[in-house]
Order: C-alpha cells, then sequence, then structure tokens
C-alpha cells in the first residue's frame, strides 16, 4: 500500500492542489483498502468453513495419543480470527494513507512523477525480519515433524514386525471347539485348533498363541556346574506354542527350534541371546535344565533346547525399541484357557489377512471375544498422529513463508519506488544495470539474512516444545535447521528479484523529461 501511494503521489498532489480536501482523499484511499478487507475476509470464511471439513475428516480418530483435544470448529474462534484479520487490514491501509497524504509536497510530485530518493533506514522494515523470523521457526517445526515421520515409517526392526497382527482371544469357559469338556491337562488343545484354523487362512504365513504365567518366587534359577545356580528375575514367562518364533520370524542361533514333541512331559525352552548372556556368559545354553521358578520352589525342570535372537519390541510407553530384554519361550501341555494372545505373520498386506482371520475367529470361536490389530498398534497410532501434525505444520509453514515473500516484495517495491529516480541517474552517469540490481537485491538480502539470523535462535528454542513429539531427533537438529534456511533464502530471493528487475529498467530521459 505503501509503494502504490507512492506512484499515486502525482496524482493526489493534483486532486489537493485542485482543492480537493485531504480527508477526501484519505477516504479515498482507506476506501480501497476496505474493498480488500471484504474481499480477503469473504474469501478467508469460504476457506475456513470448507477447510474445517478438510480438516475433520483428516484428523486422526485416536488423537487423544498426543495429549490433545480433538479439534473442532468452534464460532468463537473464528468471529475473533475475523474480527483481528479484518481489523489489520483496515490499520494497515489506513496508515499508509495517511502517511503518503501527510507528507506530500504540492510543488515536488508536479515537476518529478517518479518518487524520491529514499534515505537508509527506510530501506529496511522490522516488520518484514520479524516475518521472516517466525518464518523459520515453523519450518523448522515442520521440517523436524517430517523427519520423525519418515524415521517411524521406515524404522528397521530385527524381525518383520510390520507383517504381524496381534490378536488375543478370550475363550469362553474351559471347553473345546466342539463343545465337549476338557481335563485340565488338557486345555491347550482349543488353542491349538485355533492356531491351525487361523494357519489356513487365505494370506497367512504363520500362527501361534502365547499367554504369560508367573512363576514362583518372580524367578527363573538356571542350572550351573557344582551344584550352583543363577537367577533370572521374570514377573512373568510367556508359555508358547511349537510355531511361536517362525511366527514371530526370530532365526535359532543355537540348538534347534521347537517341536510338537516338546508339548509332552516338561516341555522344553528356547532363551534369547539377552537371557543367555546373562544365565551362561562363558558357555552355550544348550543342553542345560531351566527351572521355572525360584531355587527353593517346586516348579519343574525344563531342559533349553535353543538359543534365538532377541527381539527388539518397544517397551511400556516406548514408540521405538531401545535395547533387547532377556526373554524365555516355554512350550508346555498346560492350561491355556482364558485370555491368549495369538500372532499372525501375513504372507503380503496385512490389512485383508486381518479381515479374514478376524472372520474365521468369530466362525471356529462364536461364544469368544477377540480382537485383531496390528503388532505395531502404538506405533501406527502415533505416527497418524505426527502425520497430521507434521500436515499442519507445513501448511502454517507455507501461508508464513508466503507472507514473508510478499513483505520482502512489497518492501522492495516501495524502496524501489521511492529511488527510481537515483536508480536512472546512475544509469545515465553510467552505472551498469548489474550494479542497480546488486543494490536493491542487497537490501531485500540484508532483511533476509537479519530475520533468519533472528528466526534461527527463535527455531531452537521453540522446537523444544515439539520435544514430546520428537522420537530419535533432536530438537536443535543441525540438518533441518540448514535446510530450512536455504528454503527461506530461496523464497526471499525470488521475492526481491521483481523489485530489483524493475529497478533496472529505469530509463534516464523518462526521468529528465518528468523533472
Amino acid at each position: 500500500m505503501l509503494a502504490r501511494g507512492l506512484a499515486r503521489r502525482r496524482e493526489i498532489a493534483l486532486r489537493l492542489a485542485l482543492g480537493a480536501p485531504r480527508r477526501a482523499v484519505i477516504s479515498d484511499l482507506c476506501a480501497e483498502s476496505a474493498w480488500l478487507t471484504l474481499g480477503g475476509a469473504g474469501l478467508g470464511a469460504l476457506l475456513s468453513l470448507w477447510a474445517a471439513g478438510v480438516l475433520e475428516s483428516r484428523v486422526p480418530r485416536n488423537l487423544w495419543f498426543l495429549g490433545i483435544v480433538q479439534p473442532q470448529l468452534s464460532w468463537r474462534v473464528f468471529g475473533a480470527s475475523l474480527v483481528v484479520a479484518a481489523a489489520a487490514a483496515l490499520i494497515f491501509g489506513l496508515v499508509p494513507a495517511l502517511r503518503v497524504v501527510k507528507t506530500v509536497n504540492l510543488d515536488e510530485p508536479l515537476k518529478d512523477g517518479a518518487g524520491t530518493t529514499a534515505r537508509q533506514r527506510q530501506r529496511y522494515s522490522g516488520l518484514v525480519i520479524a516475518e521472516v523470523a517466525l518464518s523459520l521457526a515453523l519450518l523448522m517445526g515442520a521440517g523436524l515433524l517430517l523427519r520423525v515421520v519418515h524415521h517411524l515409517a521406515t524404522y528397521q526392526y530385527n524381525f518383520p514386525a510390520r507383517q504381524l497382527l496381534w490378536t488375543y482371544v478370550r475363550l469362553g469357559g474351559s471347553s473345546d471347539t466342539t463343545g465337549e469338556a476338557t481335563a485340565p491337562q488338557d486345555r491347550i488343545r482349543p488353542v491349538l485348533s485355533i492356531v491351525a484354523a487361523i494357519e489356513r487362512v487365505p494370506g497367512v504365513a504363520g500362527a501361534a498363541a502365547q499367554v504369560q504365567h508367573g512363576p514362583p518366587g518372580k524367578a527363573v534359577t538356571a542350572e550351573m556346574a557344582a551344584d550352583s545356580n543363577r537367577l533370572l528375575d521374570a514377573e512373568s514367562y510367556p508359555l508358547v506354542t511349537p510355531t511361536f518364533l517362525r511366527t514371530m520370524g526370530l532365526p535359532i542361533l543355537e540348538g534347534r527350534d521347537f517341536a510338537d514333541g516338546d508339548l509332552a512331559g516338561n516341555g522344553a525352552v528356547i532363551l534369547n541371546a539377552v537371557a543367555a548372556q546373562r544365565l551362561y556368559p562363558h558357555e552355550s545354553p544348550v543342553g542345560h535344565m531351566l527351572k521355572l521358578g525360584a531355587p527353593n520352589s517346586d516348579a519343574p525342570w525344563v531342559p533349553i533346547v535353543g538359543m534365538c535372537r532377541a527381539a527388539l519390541t518397544p517397551g511400556p510407553g516406548e514408540l521405538l525399541p531401545r535395547l533387547a530384554s532377556p526373554e524365555i519361550y516355554v512350550v508346555r501341555s498346560t492350561n491355556m484357557a482364558g485370555p491368549v494372545d495369538m500372532l499372525i505373520r501375513a504372507a503380503g498386506d496385512p490389512g485383508p489377512v486381518a479381515i479374514a482371520a478376524g472372520r474365521e475367529l468369530r466362525a471356529i470361536a462364536p461364544g469368544s471375544a477377540f480382537g485383531v490389530y496390528p503388532f505395531l498398534y502404538e506405533l501406527q497410532t502415533a505416527l497418524a498422529a505426527r502425520e497430521f501434525l507434521a500436515q499442519l505444520f507445513v501448511t502454517m509453514a507455507l501461508f508464513a513463508l508466503i507472507l514473508a515473500a510478499v513483505g520482502v516484495y512489497g518492501v522492495l517495491s516501495y524502496a524501489v519506488t521511492r529511488r527510481l529516480r537515483e536508480f536512472a541517474v546512475r544509469i545515465a552517469l553510467g552505472a551498469l544495470r548489474g550494479d542497480v540490481l546488486r543494490a536493491v537485491l542487497h537490501d531485500g538480502f540484508v532483511m533476509t539474512l537479519a530475520g533468519t539470523a533472528l528466526g534461527g535462535f527463535l527455531a531452537l528454542w521453540s522446537s523444544f516444545l515439539l520435544d514430546a513429539f520428537l522420537e530419535d531427533v533432536y530438537p536443535t537438529d543441525a540438518v533441518t535447521l540448514v535446510v530450512s534456511e536455504a528454503v527461506l533464502v530461496v523464497a526471499a530471493a525470488a521475492a526481491c528479484l521483481g523489485p530489483a528487475l524493475r529497478a533496472t529498467r529505469a530509463d534516464p530521459i523518462e526521468m529528465l523529461r518528468a523533472t
């Protein structure tokens, strides 16, 4: 508006010279701002109503996982935003109008319609520097969230976790799928029949079941030489079906995998690598015995038949695994009635397999409660929430980037309009147009670099506000900051190019004729 007002200085001077009151001239200039305000506010209102529907359709249903409220359209917020936007547009339209009308000289514009030479302090704008700084902070936040989304989506586990489905089955009563009563020692048979039925579902590469058992004394005892033993604290251990490790995709490092014959007798045990290192740090655990309880308990001794790879699984309250924990897997013919966890490994896309598995469970166990979820349910929930936040930050950062570029363009256009005669005189005295181009670009880059320097500190400080949503990504990530600054500098350079090229086209002959 300042640049447009300066371009009309000759017209304003003629109107004032012919007797027009300054109030009328100011009213005309403000009317233009009012129309811009009405048009912009109306368009913004329509976009807000449209965006509210889009936002509602894209918000994850489990947004509570982020610890924030579900967003919804609020008419109070909408009205307050409309009032603030309209007031800002009117104020920033009124100030340039008052400035142009009150500072116009009735003699100078009539002689020179090309403007005057700007003083040094008028070439830069603190508002533009602030815009650039705030834009960098939003770009930094968007970049960090995009890195988190990429990290969560591409994290590599040491087993095919993304192909696994987790299913809980709450068996009704102590009978098998045929409805006939079973003896306590045979209550594993209904679970085995369900596992076999799930394995026959198209697209299923493997299935297994487990229940958690608590050892007496909350520990297991490893048999050592010379009548000594070593304890491993264990609140519980998984009692699994023989296909569990194959379904989970954990390879056997020593010994053998479970077999169907291990269901007889006391069963068999396989340790993961971490548990084997804890219990047998200097020898192989295969061939030793493990007591499923404390040393003074009457728990049975079970042979250790193998050692498997330790699975990197997220712990309580974690999205990504930090360290593998010691784990023992036990196969025994014992009671598996009640809540049973099942693993299903899909050969391809887990989505259709989950639907087919749920349909099969409903058919073979109609009286049971069950649910089928991705094995990485919490990770996928957090990933969806962070994708939503990243989209919001990218959208806001793009708007801020556009506003900052428009601000740089407007200030430079204003400065070029005031300095057109200076540039024309320079060209007439032999200055190269490239020198004029560099002079204008210099002003734009000074504001951009000043805003970038200020915004760097602001971005580093504000990024810590997102620390709760950054998994394995540092809030002060230098790569993200550098990329954000590069994007901002490129956008500002593009905004500077138009006014700079206009300055190089200043015609000395026209300026001299105007003078």
